[in-house]
């Protein structure tokens, strides 16, 4: 069961299509399909909380990461190391 003692009231599935590496990205409807049986978001979610592991990548478990300009509205985060960052 989810360790949160509060409700989550909002999320975003994003992917990297290279493990705990590159590019996170919000995923197709096909790929959620295709990973989980289902497209519905709470569904996926119920089972990522359910099934799912931890996989930081090296960028985001060090903190050297954050959003450079969450107006712009770009949808993918860059963690493949160094100081390159996008915003969400």
């Amino acid at each position: 069961m989810c360790p949160h003692r509060e409700p989550i009231t909002a999320f975003e599935i994003l992917s990297s299509n290279q493990g705990p590496q590159g590019l996170l990205r919000r995923p197709s409807k096909q790929e959620l399909d295709n990973e989980f049986g289902t497209h519905v978001d709470v569904d996926v979610v119920q089972q990522i909380l359910e099934k799912g592991k931890e996989e930081a990548g090296e960028n985001l478990a060090s903190g050297k990461w954050g959003s450079k300009n969450d107006s712009k509205g770009s949808a993918y985060l860059d963690n493949r190391g160094g100081n390159r960052t996008t915003g969400i």
